[in-house]
């Protein structure tokens, strides 16, 4: 007997990353590498190795370039780095949030990671207090070996922010440079103020510069100072204004700048500082920080603007300044959770109390738990804050991991104690230092930009990714399949994506004798509801029930939880029940084996704090359950009891003239298939992810509530656009509403639906421009014959990539897609607006039509020659009907 195919690679450790600091971007590319090019892919699948990033922004800057970025040179994109598609690429989970406790058991070696603004992490053990309406949260994420690069922030020592409650860190009265994610978003706000030539000369003037203050005397603010003031006399010069109505000032503590570098160094500063025209402010410590009223004459007034209000004001005297921003990039400063929510030793209160660690970038006195960058300092051999320490402690905190890992022993490591820097001036123009030594000019920013990009292309520029053509079958071509058949079955796609075609599902019930098909008078499968009814008991209560089953397409497993019982319910809210009946919910998790018990716990714990929050916050329950080992993946039986005959809405009840409304954007499938290959990107992946963790129960309630309050359905009929897509969906509809009392046909009836009105997620247009669809769009795009005008869309935009990208996306299937309406006409505006007061954007796309003369409305399935595909076999399409015209 041969011996079975084996089951996956069990999970047997969990690696935890937080923080997508310089070190751990090493780690993460080199995960998806193979060992030929430097990377350890197999080893981490030998090892059973899981490995998770927890960072708080997903877009995360380089620190090198953000003086270019300031002073324009750069792009947003080309400054940062997706740490989404790095994680794609190597299989490593991303977790978005903010952690500000951990937990660690030494006994065991491991603990758990808690985030900022979890409900899970309120009472010390992540558990909800058995109250049942409280929301679980996250809760806390395991590990066996834990890393931490999460960078610093700026010194603020004791400033005090005068007449507010708010900590200086948060507030918006001043900037801290680093974390450099939240210094990118208040400096566009910066430069918003000199976007309108107009505006901006209200405020200032010569006479009332606008005042830029940046504190910090070292290099990373003198660097700063100099991008800024070349930034914004830049934005003033494009726009006609004298340049010199805006006015940069540097603010340094001690009296000497640049106090790590040599004498040369600084004096070629000095000189370029008193060349710009940039006053510094010279053994000062700001004190405090005030808003002004300039509006009413209360400001300060030292003969500056009233665009500039607020006030710094200086220890032990000296003249307060007025400004108009504030940038701090002072001394490093580790985050004030490692004292009060960690267990681990920490440097001197002087030192800055920075996680302590050893010449093996282990935490000191914590064993597998290893920090870098500078969050960390090696009490035994210290080094400056600086990236140039974090990119190069990547390759060796990733073996002394591996090293923990497999039980070696860890090797030490020392790093330079020289290094080259080059520092840029603002204008393309650059200083290198190095020991006693200086240089400047044009050339050397030239090799600091070499330098710089090459770096980022390495995290930029992945490799492709692709199946692993060595699985495929051979003796495909035989069966009438191709090569790219069976290359795209490799690369399936989860979530809706994952079902089952609907022309394959109606053949087999008609084979079951179950169901029927168009040819005959039986129920068809697309005729069926949203939800089975049922009659029960008396009174003419009626039992509403659907089941739904979701594989894993989202790493975050919470995220995933969530979004799996979000989709599971929509088919329940596009019922728009009146009533308020609670849902119940029976839960199937599928966990993937393995032989550590805490693994499995941690993930099932993990998908179903998701799904209990999800269905908690629609007012349902989950009320039992069964699990299996396998895929991960959850399915869902929900049901509701509802009073009343036809208190509930169905597909059908359409009529001519009634408007269509679609809520939520289109293009879940095609982005998750994208991502797969390595495309998408992180703000595309969060507005597609926020989309699905949008619940449809808020549209569905507004829709019932309508029809309650009028006293008859001017809210018609509903579906949610799942799997079948918006086509499919909406093709449902119409053939629905066909069907009036007394088997009497409407067959005149057809959807009419402008592309221009329908929304679409930003990541789905940019996979289908690429081409790349869900693994069931091919399925999904058979129905076009059911489209009265296909070829005339096809022939009319076949020149414009983005509104064909977007036609197609028609047939794209949608995982927690939106709700699909018939609405009345006279009360579509109502509705729509009703929508938008619940938060819920629902979209006028189209409405039903009469068809013409000439127009049959009549269709069938039939099998003809896919002659798009040339390859002489045959399909089941939808041909005729006349359901939807395109405009």
């Amino acid at each position: 007997m041969p011996i079975p195919d084996p089951a996956p690679q069990p999970i047997l450790s969990d690696l935890v990353l937080i923080g997508g600091g310089h070190a751990h971007l090493h780690i993460l590319k080199m995960v998806g590498m193979p060992e030929s090019e430097g990377g350890f892919h197999n080893l981490v699948t030998q090892l059973g190795l899981r490995i998770t990033l927890i960072t708080k922004d997903v877009l995360t800057p380089y620190s090198g370039m953000v003086p270019g970025y300031v002073a324009g040179h750069y792009s947003f994109e080309q400054a940062h780095i997706d740490l989404a598609k790095i994680c794609g690429f190597s299989g490593v989970r991303l977790i978005k949030g903010e952690v500000n406790r951990i937990d660690y058991d030494k006994k065991k070696k491991g603990g758990h990671v808690y985030l900022k603004g979890d409900n899970g992490n309120g009472n010390g053990n992540g558990n909800s207090n058995g109250n049942e309406n409280e929301f679980l949260g996250r809760g806390g994420i395991r590990f066996d070996v834990l890393a931490i690069d999460v960078g610093s922030s700026p010194n603020l020592g004791n400033l005090k922010i005068l007449n507010s409650s708010v900590p200086p860190a948060s507030s918006p009265l001043l900037t801290a440079v680093k974390p450099i994610s939240t210094f990118s978003s208040r400096w566009n706000a910066l430069l918003s103020t000199f976007q309108n030539p107009s505006q901006f000369l209200e405020k200032y003037s010569l006479l009332n510069p606008h005042i830029t203050v940046v504190v910090g005397s070292g290099a990373g603010g003198v660097e700063l100072t100099l991008s800024v003031h070349t930034r914004l006399r830049a934005e003033l010069e494009n726009r006609g204004i004298d340049e010199n109505c805006c006015k940069v000032v540097l603010v340094a503590r001690s009296g000497a700048l640049l106090g790590q570098h040599n004498a040369s160094v600084r004096n070629i500063f000095e000189r370029i500082l008193t060349e710009r025209g940039i006053d510094v402010v010279r053994g000062h410590e700001p004190e405090s920080i005030e808003a002004l009223d300039n509006e009413n004459g209360n400001g300060y007034g030292n003969g500056y603007g009233n665009g500039n209000d607020k006030l710094l004001r200086f220890k032990g005297g000296g003249e307060p300044l007025t400004f108009s921003t504030a940038l701090f990039c002072t001394s490093a400063s580790a985050p004030s959770w490692f004292e009060t929510s960690t267990p681990f030793e920490l440097t001197s209160e002087e030192s800055g109390k920075f996680l302590s660690i050893d010449s093996t970038f282990q935490v000191i006195g914590t064993e597998g738990v290893f920090a870098s960058g500078d969050c960390a300092t090696n009490v035994s051999d210290p080094r400056p804050k600086a990236g140039v320490f974090a990119v190069r402690a990547g390759v060796m905190v990733r073996e002394n991991i591996l090293r923990y890992l497999q039980g070696w022993q860890l090797k030490e490591f020392s790093l330079q104690k020289e290094f080259l820097g080059l520092i840029s001036t603002g204008d393309k123009y650059a200083v290198a230092s190095r020991g006693e030594q200086a240089l400047e000019g044009e050339a050397l920013w030239k090799l600091k930009d070499a330098i710089d990009v090459t770096w980022m292309e390495g995290f930029q520029k992945l490799p492709e990714m692709a199946a692993d053509e060595n699985r495929l079958p051979t003796g495909g071509e035989k069966w009438g399949v191709s090569k790219k058949s069976l290359v795209e079955n490799l690369m399936r796609c989860g979530g809706c994506g994952a079902k089952v075609g609907s022309g394959v599902l109606e053949r087999v019930l008609a084979e079951l004798g179950g169901n029927g098909t168009e040819n005959d008078n039986q129920q068809s499968l697309r005729d069926m509801d949203d939800c089975a009814i049922s009659e029960i008991g008396e009174g003419a209560t009626h039992m509403l029930q659907t089941i739904d089953y979701t594989p894993s397409f989202i790493s975050d497993p919470y995220q995933f939880g969530y979004v799996a019982a979000v989709h599971a319910m929509s088919d329940m809210f596009a019922m728009c029940v009146s009533q308020e009946e609670e849902l119940t919910l029976l839960c199937l998790a599928s966990v993937p084996p393995t032989p550590r018990d805490v693994i499995t716990e941690s993930t099932l714990t993990s998908v179903l704090r998701g799904s209990f929050d999800a269905v908690r916050a629609a007012g349902g329950k989950i009320v039992g359950g069964h699990t299996v080992e396998g895929p991960l993946g959850l399915g869902f039986a929900v049901s509701r009891t509802v009073k009343g005959k036809g208190s509930w809405l169905t597909k059908g009840g359409g009529r001519i003239g009634d408007v269509i409304v679609v809520t939520k954007k289109l293009g879940v499938g095609a982005y998750f298939a994208d991502e797969m290959r390595g495309g998408g990107g992180a703000r595309e992946r969060e507005q597609v992810i926020d989309s699905m963790m949008e619940s449809n129960k808020i549209a569905g309630d507004v829709a019932a509530k309508l029809n309650k309050e009028t006293g008859e359905n001017a809210v018609r009929s509903a579906t949610d656009v799942t799997g079948f897509g918006l086509m499919g969906h909406l093709i449902e509809m119409v053939k629905a509403s066909r069907k009036v009392e007394e088997g009497k046909m409407q067959t005149k009836m057809r959807a009419k639906i402008n592309l221009e009105k329908i929304a679409f997620l930003n990541g789905g247009v940019n996979a289908a421009v690429k081409g790349v669809f869900s693994s069931l769009q091919e399925e999904n795009y058979k129905c076009r014959g059911g489209v009265s005008n296909h070829d005339e869309c096809l022939a009319r935009w076949e020149k414009d990539d983005q509104i064909m990208a977007k036609y197609l996306l028609l047939f794209n299937p949608e995982t927690s897609g939106g709700l699909l309406f018939f609405v009345r006409a006279a009360e579509a505006d109502a509705f729509v607006k009703e929508l938008a007061v619940q938060g819920v954007e629902g979209v006028k796309v189209g409405d039903l039509e009469e068809l013409g003369e000439d127009e049959s409305g009549e269709g069938e399935y039939c099998a003809v020659v896919d002659k798009e595909k040339g390859t002489g076999t045959k399909e089941k399409i939808r041909k005729g009907g006349d359901f939807v015209r395109v405009v």
